[in-house]
């Protein structure tokens, strides 16, 4: 018998590119967008309790090494590691330019931070209206 790799969930197994066209890829990106109800209305009441069904989704499919974004400061130099900023505890102290710029580092590459970051662009956990007022936002 083989032995079993231990992981806490299927998106931790490992980090290697997922095959979509296998019926177990097609399964973790199936799980991994799945809604968490209720769908999230952009208010900001319910903020806390959406981002933290978001970081209960994203630690089950290892979406870690995207919410953790790197922030270099103006006075970071190169080589040196730049502080890292969760922002889905920490949304206050990073811009969403800085979140853009971080994002561009790997959105085009084929490796599994882009497929992880797919998977959470692809979340289905807006309801309709939200879903309206971000679609107007991403086109300004």
């Amino acid at each position: 018998m083989a032995e079993v790799q231990f992981s806490l969930a299927p998106g931790h197994a490992n980090d290697e590119i997922i095959n979509y066209s296998s019926s177990e890829g097609i399964k973790l990106f199936n799980q991994a967008t799945n809604p968490i109800e209720p769908k999230y209305d952009l208010n900001t009441g319910h903020l806390y309790t959406f981002l933290h069904e978001v970081r209960s989704q994203a630690m089950m499919c290892n979406w870690s090494s995207i919410y953790n974004i790197s922030v270099p400061s103006a006075t970071t130099v190169a080589g040196e590691v730049a502080p890292k900023y969760d922002i889905l505890t920490q949304y206050g102290q990073v811009t969403l330019a800085q979140v853009r710029s971080d994002a561009e580092t790997y959105q085009c590459v084929e490796q599994r931070k882009a497929q992880n970051a797919y998977q959470l662009y692809m979340y289905k956990s807006l309801d309709a209206e939200a879903k309206v007022r971000v679609a107007v936002k991403e086109a300004n």
